[in-house]
């Protein structure tokens, strides 16, 4: 299995989230984190945004999105 790192931007394109979305989020814990690349770069792993989507897409709720998260 290939894996994909999608960088903020990709990953904001992606979702259709803003970048403080997407932060607000992370820190709510029903989004992905990211993994960090070096001191000031971080990107997201594909398969946990397209899995994220998915169950977005399903329409599972906030603790349903904590789970697949956590």
């Amino acid at each position: 299995m290939v894996n994909a790192l999608l960088k903020l931007n990709q990953t904001s394109s992606l979702t259709n989230l803003s970048r403080s979305k997407i932060y607000a989020d992370i820190k709510e814990g029903i989004f992905p984190p990211p993994i960090r690349l070096g001191v000031r770069s971080v990107a997201w792993v594909d398969h946990e945004i397209n899995e994220w989507m998915q169950a977005r897409i399903a329409g599972k709720s906030h603790d349903e999105l904590k789970k697949l998260v956590g």
